[in-house]
Order: structure tokens, then C-alpha cells, then sequence
């Protein structure tokens, strides 16, 4: 993997933002999350060009939204439900654009290994079920968003879980990291929204959003060279 100045660009400007909200200044946080992000789109466009794809650009339009309404906070039930849409968007449009770049296609069952994959899916449910039980208390009102985010998380881990398992390569990996940053991102951020007012909480959420992004840019640009061979048991 090359870690480019570009690459490096990317983590400086998306950590101003979080040193930017520990210091309280929501809007500066919000500008710099969103120039980082930026910096990503125009990496992704000057390392691949012929073979851009449209989702990233609008996933990443849409995960930009709903992170400015997580900084500027859980004040109204119409905020939480353009919050809760933006990343219910997010998470389709990545799971179309998994589909849409992954390399093979056809998924062969034979080759999964069931037994890390369903503790993978027990580990997910188990955290969708308290995501469940948290939200009904607070977000009644909102209830049927919380629950069409949920399916979608659920569908684009478990869709992740998918392509890796089917094929364990290098490439497919990042897609291992994305699933583990996304279930800490929400496992993380409604705690702190609702329950504790804890800013390393948040922080932990920020930080797993900001390298989840990353993996999907390396899952799209990593080269199909970069592939472990199915003969190879000792690879994750």
C-alpha cells in the first residue's frame, strides 16, 4: 500500500476538524471534516480517472451531511431524522458500489468459512439488537428511521463480510476494516448523543469514521495484482 502526501493531507485536515470540535468551535469542525473529505474525492479522481465511479462521490456527498448534523448536534427530532436519512443513503449507496466494483462477482458459498462468518453475524446482531433496545426510549417518534438504518447497516456489513469470505485477498480486507470502523462509529456516536456527554467517546466514533472512508478509497484503488492465493489457509 503507498501512502501518498494526498493520503496524508486527507488524515491532517479530517483531524483539524476533530481538534477543532474538542476546542468547541462546531462550524470550524464541520468546514474542516468536509474539506478532508474533499481531499479524498479528488485523491480517489487523480489515482484511478478512467475508472471513477459515481457512487463514492455521492456516498461520500451524503456521509458529509449527515457527520455535519452529528457535530451540530441531536437538538430536534428534524435534525435526527435528516441525520438518520443521510446515512441510511450513505450505507445503499456503498453497498451498490461494492457490488458494482467487486472483482468477482459470483459469490461462491463453498469458499466461505461459516464459522468466523456467523460469529461475524452474531457479533452484528447482538449489537443491533441493544442499538434496538437504546433507541426506543429515546427516538419513539423516529422510530421507523432508526429501523430502516439499522437494515441497511446490517445489509452492508453483512454484504462486506460477503466479498471477503468469498475471496480472501488483500483488496477484499479493507472491506474487513470498513465493517469493523462502521460498527464502532455507531456502536459509539448515539451513546454519547443520548446517554453519556463524553467527548472521547464521540471522539472514538469520529476517528473510526475518518479511517472507514479510507478503507473503501483502498478497497477501490488497491490493484488486482495485490491478490492472495486461495491456496494461501495462513491469510486472515
Amino acid at each position: 500500500m503507498e501512502f501518498s502526501k494526498l493520503s496524508s493531507l486527507y488524515f491532517i485536515v479530517s483531524f483539524l476538524g476533530l481538534a477543532s470540535y474538542w476546542g468547541d468551535n462546531m462550524i470550524l469542525s464541520i468546514v474542516f471534516r468536509t474539506l478532508g473529505l474533499g481531499v479524498l474525492l479528488y485523491h480517489y479522481w487523480k489515482h484511478v480517472k478512467e475508472e471513477n465511479h459515481l457512487l463514492f462521490y455521492l456516498s461520500i456527498a451524503f456521509v458529509a451531511i449527515g457527520e455535519a448534523l452529528v457535530i451540530y448536534g441531536y437538538q430536534n427530532e428534524a435534525v435526527q431524522v435528516y441525520l438518520i436519512i443521510s446515512f441510511i443513503t450513505y450505507y445503499w449507496l456503498t453497498f451498490f458500489l461494492l457490488r458494482d466494483t467487486v472483482r468477482e462477482s459470483t459469490i461462491k458459498f463453498s469458499r466461505i468459512n461459516w464459522t468466523a462468518f456467523i460469529l461475524f453475524l452474531l457479533l452484528i446482531g447482538y449489537l443491533a439488537f441493544n442499538f434496538i433496545s437504546m433507541m426506543i426510549s429515546e427516538m419513539m417518534n423516529t422510530l421507523p428511521f432508526v429501523l430502516g438504518s439499522l437494515i441497511s447497516f446490517v445489509s452492508l456489513c453483512v454484504y462486506c463480510l460477503i466479498i471477503y469470505f468469498n475471496k480472501k485477498s488483500f483488496r477484499n480486507f479493507w472491506l474487513v476494516l470498513f465493517v469493523t470502523t462502521i460498527i464502532l462509529a455507531q456502536s459509539t456516536i448515539p451513546l454519547e448523543a443520548l446517554y453519556f456527554n463524553s467527548v472521547h467517546l464521540k471522539t472514538l466514533g469520529f476517528v473510526a469514521e475518518i479511517l472507514g472512508h479510507y478503507f473503501v478509497f483502498q478497497y477501490l484503488v488497491t490493484p488486482e495484482n495485490e491478490i492472495v492465493l486461495e491456496q494461501n489457509n495462513n491469510y486472515l
